[in-house]
């Protein structure tokens, strides 16, 4: 299981530097019960600027696993990067080239790509991430060490099962996705 800041320093200089480029923001924090009390999943969605082509946005899914929950003893350690979290953008640099890399290490969730190993566009299968990942990594360890646990609301009490979880992501990419292009 990789953590994010691994993931980025195994990313291009160059990829990296580009990231620079890309301004976003914070658009959702989504806090679920997990099966303890007092423990949660957490979910962060970032909306991005492409970074080369105006007025084109990406979406950028940060969640932690079912296995590493999170509570207020733990919150501010998420920011350093070292606490496992899965990491998903909408972008095609993403789609066809990282996650399903990251999906077979855990380090995504299987969303946009079928599955199969970029043979072509990663022959090393290298991990890595796109600079909207890299950006958005930056912006969510800046918002975790500005924000007190306890003041982030409860999205929702029920524990819900991790298949359901997945279903949700693969709907909320996808409306995502329609509204950028009704925007074009």
């Amino acid at each position: 299981m990789l953590k994010l800041n691994q993931i980025k320093q195994k990313t291009d200089p160059g990829r990296i530097n580009r990231a620079t480029d890309v301004l976003g923001k914070l658009e959702t924090v989504v806090k679920l019960q997990g099966p303890a009390p007092g423990k949660y999943i957490m979910e962060f969605l970032y909306k991005m600027q492409s970074g080369t082509v105006p007025g084109i946005y990406y979406n950028v899914i940060f969640r932690t696993l079912s296995n590493n929950l999170i509570s207020n003893d733990n919150w501010k350690a998420l920011g350093t990067g070292m606490v496992p979290l899965t990491v998903n953008c909408s972008c095609d640099d993403f789609k066809y080239r990282w996650e399903a890399v990251l999906w077979k290490k855990d380090a995504s969730r299987r969303m946009l790509s079928n599955g199969e190993m970029p043979n072509v566009t990663n022959p090393d299968h290298k991990t890595a991430m796109c600079k909207h990942c890299v950006s958005a990594l930056n912006l969510l360890k800046q918002y975790i060490n500005r924000t007190n646990f306890d003041n982030i609301g409860v999205t929702t009490n029920r524990h819900i099962s991790p298949k359901n979880l997945e279903y949700a992501d693969r709907l909320r990419l996808e409306l995502a996705n329609r509204k950028v292009k009704n925007r074009k």
